[in-house]
C-alpha cells in the first residue's frame, strides 16, 4: 500500500466510474483497478460494491475519510519541504469563476509577476461551489470569492466588498413604471430590490447563490418575482439583458455603469444590506501556507480595495 493507491481510490470514490477515474489519472482502467486491488488486500476488506450502479461500501466510506487526511498530510509535508528547499516555492493553484477571473487577473498577475517572475500560477476556473470543493479536496491552495460564511474550516482574508446591483433595460423601465415612479426611482441614491417585482428578470438556474439571494429576499419580504428567462450562465444573463428581454441583479465587477447608462440603461444600487457581499481569499486554516501564498495575499489585499473595478474601467 503507497501514496499511489490512496490516490487512485479518492480519484475512484469522487468519480464513483473506474473508466472516469482512470481518464483523470492519465492510467488505464485496468491498472486503477489494480491499485484499489492492492488497498483491498492490504486492508482485507471490499471498498466497493461493483454491482452496477458502483456504490461504496461502508468500509470504503471509512478508508476514504482516512486517505483524504493522509494525502493531505503528504501534500503539506511536501509542500513545507519545498518552501524549506527553494526559499519559498514557486508554484501556486488558485480557484476562481471564470468570469470573475477575467476581471480580477488581468489586474492581479502582473504585478504578483513583476515582484515573481519565476512563480508559477496555475487557475482553476469553474463555478463557485465547485473550486470550494476543489479547495476542501487539496486541488487547489486558495479560492478568490465570496467570504467563507461556512464552517467548513474555512479561513477568509477580505479583499473588499463588492455590490450586486439591479439592472433594467430602458425599454422595459419605461413600460413597467409611471412617469412619477420612473422620476422618484431615478432621484434615489439606493433603492429597494422590492421594486424589480415590477419587471420581468432575467435569473440565474436553481441552486446558483445569485438565484438563492433573490429567493431569499421574496422569503423574507413575502413577495414574487416573474422570471421572463432562466439561465445557468451569468454571460447569458447578461447577454440577454443586454438584448432587452428583462431585469437582472449582476455584480458590479461584470458591468461598465457607464457605458450602461450611455445605452440607455437604469442602474441601481439597492438598499438591502444582503446585496452587498464581501469578497476575500479563501484557504484552509488547517492546512500550511507557503511563503508564496501569503506574499500573493498580500498582494492582492494591496491591489483590490473598495473602487478599484470603477478605477480600471476608467484606465481602459
Amino acid at each position: 500500500m503507497n501514496f499511489v493507491d490512496l490516490s487512485c481510490f479518492v480519484m475512484a470514490a469522487e468519480e464513483m466510474n473506474f473508466t472516469r477515474a482512470a481518464k483523470r489519472l492519465y492510467i488505464s482502467q485496468q491498472s486503477l483497478s489494480s491499485h484499489i486491488a492492492k488497498l483491498e488486500e492490504h486492508y482485507g476488506v471490499r471498498l466497493f460494491d461493483r454491482s452496477a450502479p458502483l456504490t461504496m461500501t461502508r468500509e470504503g466510506n471509512l478508508l476514504l475519510k482516512h486517505a483524504r487526511a493522509i494525502l493531505d498530510e503528504e501534500n503539506q509535508i511536501k509542500e513545507e519541504l519545498q518552501d524549506l528547499r527553494e526559499g519559498g516555492g514557486c508554484q501556486l493553484s488558485i480557484g476562481i469563476s471564470g468570469y470573475r477571473s477575467s476581471a480580477m487577473m488581468p489586474v492581479l498577475l502582473p504585478a504578483f509577476y513583476k515582484k515573481r517572475p519565476e512563480c508559477r500560477v496555475k487557475l482553476l476556473e469553474a463555478p463557485l461551489a465547485q473550486v470550494t470543493e476543489a479547495l476542501l479536496h487539496g486541488r487547489v491552495e486558495m479560492v478568490i470569492g465570496y467570504e467563507s460564511d461556512e464552517d467548513k474550516g474555512i479561513r477568509s482574508d477580505v479583499l473588499y466588498e463588492e455590490e450586486i446591483w439591479l439592472v433594467i433595460p430602458g425599454r422595459i423601465f419605461e413600460a413597467c413604471f409611471s412617469d412619477s415612479e420612473r422620476e422618484r426611482l431615478l432621484s434615489q441614491t439606493r433603492i429597494s430590490f422590492q421594486t424589480a417585482r415590477k419587471c420581468p428578470l432575467i435569473l440565474m438556474g436553481e441552486r446558483t447563490w445569485l438565484r438563492e439571494m433573490v429567493e431569499a429576499f421574496g422569503r423574507e419580504k413575502e413577495v414574487e418575482f416573474y422570471s421572463s428567462v432562466e439561465t445557468a450562465s451569468i454571460d447569458t444573463m447578461i447577454s440577454l439583458c443586454m438584448k432587452g428581454m428583462g431585469a437582472m441583479v449582476c455584480p458590479e465587477i461584470y458591468l461598465d455603469e457607464k457605458q450602461l447608462r450611455e445605452d440607455g440603461f437604469k442602474v441601481f444600487r439597492l438598499s438591502e444590506s444582503m446585496f452587498r457581499r464581501k469578497i476575500a481569499v479563501n484557504y484552509l486554516d488547517r492546512k500550511y501556507q507557503p511563503r508564496i501564498a501569503k506574499e500573493f495575499i498580500a498582494l492582492a489585499k494591496q491591489v483590490f480595495h473598495k473602487g478599484w473595478h470603477e478605477k480600471t474601467i476608467r484606465q481602459n
